[in-house]
């Protein structure tokens, strides 16, 4: 079972088991944990794991947008789907075909998905051009959480490759999204809608980005 907790920027660092996706562990890793149930704190396996995955310990921790994988793990997750619905904005609204409209309601509700129409217009002003995208044939949780992260990752500085290794274990196994084109003036603009969609969709991690 994933952990619901909030993770600690110690565990990020060195334990790895306390929060990596269960679709990320090797086959052979996930055959043994019905005999471990307590592998998420153990020590043993968190030094294994770091190896595994050949995660550096020596980066240091981006501030403001890089709480996001201090998250408790559904909150993440929803966060960054509701982000990549949110890039996806437009193409939702002209949306009118039956097929697209019953995936995008096993994501959210009709009330949520009416939000984000309305809102679409509304949360920072003209869309700069890229930004919004058409909708993939198949919409699933995982590829919206990938749209999200590619986006997220764009409105900050460059990160260290450790630190975003481990947020990209955190989350389910997906094919990566094309990377969102915001230039360095944008950034400003790209953190606002990221803030923003953490007031709305997240308010109770709200202080882990000030």
């Amino acid at each position: 079972m994933m952990m619901e907790n909030y993770i600690t920027s110690f565990q990020l660092r060195f334990c790895p088991a306390a929060y990596l996706h269960l679709e990320q562990l090797p086959s052979l890793w996930r055959s043994i944990l019905p005999y471990l149930p307590q592998w998420r704190d153990s020590a043993h396996l968190n030094a294994a794991l770091l190896d595994e995955f050949s995660l550096d310990t020596d980066y240091e921790e981006p501030h403001g947008l890089g709480a996001l994988p201090l998250q408790p793990q559904s909150q993440l997750e929803l966060l960054l789907c509701r982000l990549g619905l949110v890039l996806h904005g437009e193409a939702i609204r002209r949306c009118v075909l039956a097929s697209p409209l019953q995936q995008l309601l096993t994501l959210v509700n009709q009330e949520t998905l009416r939000q984000i129409i309305v809102q679409h217009e509304l949360l920072i002003g003209p869309w700069p051009t890229h930004w919004q995208r058409p909708l993939p044939t198949e919409i699933e949780s995982r590829t919206m959480i990938q749209s999200g992260l590619a986006f997220w990752l764009a409105a900050m500085e460059p990160q260290p490759q450790a630190w975003c290794k481990r947020l990209s274990l955190r989350l389910p196994l997906a094919t990566p999204s094309e990377p969102w084109l915001v230039a360095e003036s944008q950034r400003p603009l790209a953190q606002t809608l990221c803030h923003k969609l953490v007031k709305q969709v997240t308010p109770t991690c709200s202080h882990l980005f000030k």
